[in-house]
């Protein structure tokens, strides 16, 4: 009977507790990353609560809206639409040309998609956590090509955070 209650503990610890410390240190890595690339331009980070995005980073020229998506490392994000993005995972990732065997469509993003700025030189920004195997975006009903941190896809920038520190200049342009 001891045994079948130490066995819950330690699930429910590893089902609640270790997704939330991952959560906290990613955000925790990318407010670090952030305030390092304000610091090195002289630009302005504020942490913001209760919008679509977490921060907004400000420059003489415009401000950077910012949000971060927690994503396993073993995935791809497919940009449908506008407003519709999806998430791949799973499998082995030595297996290049592999069909991933699960998605959900991140719904989470939703009220960021949508978002309209006031000033139209203001960017949107996704900061995929940790990094993901590829990007996509469909240019018509059967045609994919890749995004990077140089694409507009639908007016905002992706980028993953482990490119973010050597990449950030193509967020600005």
């Amino acid at each position: 009977m001891e045994f079948i209650i130490i066995a819950i503990l330690i699930v429910l610890l590893v089902v609640f507790v270790y997704p939330s410390y991952h959560y906290s240190k990613a955000t925790k890595n990318v407010y670090q990353t952030l305030m390092e690339i304000a610091k090195q331009n002289n630009y302005e980070l504020r942490k913001v609560s209760k919008k679509p995005y977490s921060y907004i980073l400000i420059s003489p020229r415009y401000n950077l809206y910012i949000t971060s998506l927690y994503i396993p490392s073993n995935s791809q994000i497919v940009i449908n639409s506008y407003r519709t993005w999806q998430l791949f995972w799973g499998g082995s990732s030595k297996n290049k040309g592999r069909s991933y065997p699960n998605n959900r469509f991140l719904n989470e993003l939703s009220s960021f998609l949508h978002l309209k700025l006031e000033n139209p030189n203001d960017r949107k920004v996704v900061i995929l956590y940790k990094k993901t195997e590829n990007i996509l975006m469909y240019i018509n009903e059967n045609e994919l090509k890749p995004v990077t941190s140089k694409d507009l896809p639908h007016g905002l920038k992706v980028i993953e955070y482990d490119k973010l520190l050597d990449e950030f200049e193509n967020l600005l342009k």
